[in-house]
């Protein structure tokens, strides 16, 4: 499998059509977007304090991933346009072939 290209698209228990697929560059925008609908508390919580928005540099660390020493992806809603719900990812600690990495949701 390569994870650049995965996606996977089911239904959840309420009949919501969802695709889990690789996070790309152009998801910038839905992140912004999905960002601004978080609670104050997930953000404190996440960033060790209050912020308003992700800087242009977040959004590029977050969207331009090189899919070896970082993988992530996105759960989205299939609608049009796509609506992000959540996300995860991995990122190697020790080099591109360490089998140790940091996990977020």
């Amino acid at each position: 499998m390569e994870p650049r290209s995965y996606r996977h698209s089911f239904k959840l228990k309420n009949d919501a059509a969802i695709t889990l697929r690789a996070i790309a560059p152009h998801d910038r925008e839905g992140l912004r977007t999905a960002f601004r609908h978080l609670d104050p508390d997930t953000i404190y919580t996440r960033f060790f304090g209050f912020k308003r928005e992700l800087s242009e540099g977040e959004l590029t660390a977050a969207t331009a991933v090189d899919f070896d020493t970082v993988v992530a992806l996105v759960a989205v809603l299939d609608d049009s346009p796509e609506t992000i719900i959540g996300g995860g990812r991995y990122a190697r600690t020790s080099g591109p072939k360490s089998p140790d990495a940091e996990v977020a949701f």
